[in-house]
């Protein structure tokens, strides 16, 4: 087990979780009426969580909570969820629940619990290992957070559970950053990106925008041009990371196309693309990059890899280098373009 605050608190280790430990950091937060941020992270199916929960109800000054716990039964995830209830001040949350798959019941309590915290404003959570059917049940309470700014999600499941959650984005009009990252069992299904983006359309307010769609072989140029258009909805936008590690479908067409629609984002300040092992982009399609930085005058940072594109050439990189001359506000370049 490990404990760690800013608060200037003790930090206490100890690999195998004791109940023991655990008791004595229970006492140690019951004694710290005025701590606002907290990270916890213990692995052990035999530590007794209650000493925990029932320690962190006493915290109301808390404003960040960051939680990393592996062998988690159902008990005490609606522990947790009673636990948090009572953390009324709390602003940003963090969970992540190490290879345990939470039920659709402890979702449902999870996301009682988070709806009720009227000042939280940053959402972090892994669900990987929920079903379609949690998903969605979780999509449910979380629709209704509508003052929610910032929501990073991992998410599993199927086309069903991604829909739902789509769906749900429409509702949080008030997100200024979204970071999603989609994992499936079959990376041969279009999942996630397909079905998010109409959630993301006409976001006025969002100005961050993060996707890790890595090592999907069935995101072609088609969900590029679906995500151009919904980027082109959000002129406001400054900073977008899009993560195409590996998608074997990808080639200079998608590209081509998706860049026509980035490059009209003026106020874009921070661009990252990632085409890693994307097998079929030649130097077209770095050429295009460079001709759609041309018109992003305010771009500060740039990160740009194509490594292990077998076909980019000397050629496509000096029609990538043209792009940097009229960024006059370039601070931060990196650069992986070897094929």
């Amino acid at each position: 087990m490990k404990f760690n605050s800013r608060s200037g608190q003790p930090q206490y280790r100890n690999e195998d979780g004791n109940n023991q430990c655990l008791k004595m950091l229970g006492a140690v937060l019951k004694s710290s009426n005025q701590l606002q941020e907290l990270h916890i992270s213990f692995s052990n199916s035999d530590v007794e969580q209650r000493y925990l929960w029932k320690s962190l109800r006493n915290l109301t000054t808390l404003k960040s909570l960051t939680l990393n716990i592996k062998d988690c039964d159902q008990m005490e995830i609606s522990n947790l969820a009673y636990t948090l209830k009572r953390l009324t001040l709390l602003q940003s949350i963090n969970l992540n629940f190490e290879a345990y798959e939470i039920n659709n019941q402890g979702l449902i309590s999870l996301g009682s619990a988070l709806k009720s915290l009227s000042s939280l404003r940053s959402v972090k959570l892994d669900l990987t290992s929920c079903d379609d059917k949690g998903i969605h049940n979780f999509s449910q309470s979380l629709k209704k957070m509508t003052s929610l700014q910032t929501l990073h999600v991992k998410l599993g499941g199927t086309e069903t559970g991604f829909e739902s959650f789509g769906q749900t984005l429409k509702r949080l009009v008030s997100l200024k950053t979204v970071d999603l990252e989609f994992t499936s069992n079959d990376p041969f299904t279009n999942f996630g990106l397909s079905y998010l983006l109409p959630g993301l359309k006409n976001h006025t307010s969002l100005q961050s925008l993060s996707l890790n769609c890595e090592r999907n072989h069935k995101i072609s140029k088609l969900e590029l041009d679906q995500l151009g258009k919904a980027l082109r909805t959000i002129p406001s936008i400054q900073a977008i990371n899009l993560n195409f590690r590996s998608c074997s479908e990808i080639c200079d067409e998608g590209i081509q196309i998706m860049m026509q629609s980035i490059r009209t984002l003026s106020s874009l300040r921070s661009l990252d693309l990632k085409f890693k092992g994307c097998e079929k982009i030649s130097e077209i399609g770095v050429q295009s990059v460079g001709q759609g930085l041309e018109s992003l005058k305010l771009l500060q940072s740039f990160k740009l890899n194509f490594y292990g594109c077998g076909e980019v050439t000397n050629t496509g990189l000096e029609g990538l280098c043209k792009g940097f001359a009229e960024l006059k506000d370039l601070r931060n370049l990196n650069l992986s373009c070897y094929g």
